[in-house]
């Protein structure tokens, strides 16, 4: 997941509709990806995966690498890690002309 973040703090600011634009890529990207090494969450020396049918589970590097990308679910990546960074992201923009 540290992928999508790094990708978020990689986004260029300075032209909203440019913001707006990468922040479509990532949901993109996030949406279609078949990499499940994106979607590895580690805490320590453990790590998780959001799955479909079992919700967060600890998996190993070896079986992140094997899993099948249609058994993860990425609408609770999306909902959890990058949707409170595009409303905020959102909000500031829509209400950048107020205080102008």
């Amino acid at each position: 997941m540290d992928y999508y973040l790094r990708k978020i703090a990689r986004i260029n600011f300075i032209d909203k509709r440019t913001v707006f634009r990468q922040l479509q890529q990532i949901k993109d990207e996030i949406l279609t990806s078949n990499n499940p090494l994106n979607f590895v969450i580690p805490n320590g020396r453990k790590s998780y995966m959001f799955l479909k049918q079992f919700g967060q589970t600890e998996v190993s590097q070896s079986l992140a690498n094997i899993m099948d990308p249609s058994d993860i679910d990425r609408i609770k990546y999306f909902n959890i890690y990058i949707e409170p960074f595009s409303k905020a992201i959102v909000y500031y923009y829509l209400n950048e002309r107020k205080y102008k």
